[in-house]
């Protein structure tokens, strides 16, 4: 864990002691700074009274594991692992209360400022919000269900964004959910901007600015980890978990272009080979949901050809560097009761061009 006291110019670490195999998920943080919770993978809340520089385990959840906490000024709401109910502690950072139940049957929620959003399932289902960190809330807004919600805090109050399948709407604070476009499949957060208009995060697409929900401008690049790179007839080929991004040489700035799009699932790009005399043609591996796939492209990675798929993790990927017709994957987990000579015989037989 780091702490910046200078808007991110540097970092300093913190020395935190977690137990082996533990990691921190999320964190809350008091608008003042000095009262910190940071949630552990296992859901048991560690919280910091001095801005950081001290931890320790404090049970602020009755016991209960949390799976989402958010501070809303002095309160700190949270949902448990195993249950649809979101509770809040009140004065969290000072002399905390037993938690509290809000709402149940809870889907999705979020809360920013004093502002809690909060998607509830069931016959009296609907988007429910409250104003007042969940001390008081409005009639429910049963035409806005399912889907998900995102809160934001901003100069000119709290504003609400939800979205389904159908439509995205978004509440600029009067209470008036306006429906609205979205640059990409969801909106993972958003935030109004002082001198007017918003900046919007895709979770797969990237960082937009828009001025009314219609028109997105993006202004940066999802920061998806590179699995895999390579350079097929002067362009770079980047391989991530959301898909394959490619740049002409010499790079000349971070707006990639993604030939097939992304995806936030079922297009993680494992392994890119390129044909040593030929560099337009490209052998990538390919994890699609719960299968593994071998794909062909003839055009530097434009366009893949399909050329085999199996239920087994296919990791590296080599083309022999004499011979384009001969391809070999390694591969882990296999499903078959073939023997490990059999299944390699068989997997470069079916990637045979």
């Amino acid at each position: 864990m780091f702490r910046t006291d200078d808007k991110g110019g540097s970092w300093k670490r913190l020395g935190v002691d977690l137990p082996e195999k533990e990691s921190f998920q999320s964190l809350a943080a008091h608008r003042e700074g000095q009262v910190v919770v940071a949630l552990t993978q296992s859901g048991e809340t560690y919280v910091s009274r001095d801005g950081g520089d001290s931890w320790q385990t404090e049970d602020l959840t009755g016991g209960r594991a949390v799976l989402k906490l958010a501070f809303l000024g002095d309160d700190l709401v949270f949902q448990p692992q195993q249950e649809g109910t979101l509770y809040a502690v009140r004065d969290a950072s000072g002399k905390p209360q037993q938690p509290e139940p809000l709402k149940q049957s809870v889907s999705a929620w979020d809360a920013a400022g004093s502002t809690i959003g909060v998607i509830v399932m069931g016959d009296d289902r609907g988007l429910s919000v409250s104003r007042d960190a969940g001390r008081t809330w409005e009639a429910i807004h049963k035409d806005l269900y399912g889907g998900t919600v995102v809160v934001t805090a901003g100069p000119t109050g709290d504003q609400i964004l939800h979205q389904s399948s159908a439509t995205t709407r978004l509440d600029s604070g009067d209470g008036a959910f306006q429906k609205v476009g979205r640059p990409g499949d969801t909106v993972a957060d958003f935030c109004a901007l002082p001198e007017g208009g918003w900046l919007t995060a895709d979770r797969v697409h990237g960082l937009y600015s828009t001025t009314d929900w219609k028109r997105f401008h993006r202004v940066g690049v999802p920061a998806a980890s590179v699995t895999t790179l390579t350079v097929a007839e002067e362009a770079v080929l980047a391989g991530t978990k959301t898909g394959l991004f490619c740049s002409p040489l010499p790079v000349g700035g971070p707006d990639w272009k993604t030939p097939e799009g992304l995806l936030s699932s079922g297009n993680h790009v494992v392994d890119l080979d390129v044909s040593a005399e030929d560099p337009s043609l490209v052998w990538r591996t390919r994890r699609i949901n719960l299968e593994c796939t071998a794909e062909r492209s003839v055009d530097a990675g434009q366009t893949w050809q399909p050329r085999g798929t199996w239920p087994d993790a296919i990791f590296a990927l080599h083309i022999h560097p004499l011979d384009p017709d001969r391809v070999m994957h390694s591969f882990g987990g296999a499903l078959s009761t073939l023997t490990h000579r059999q299944m390699i015989t068989k997997v470069i037989g079916n990637l045979h061009l």
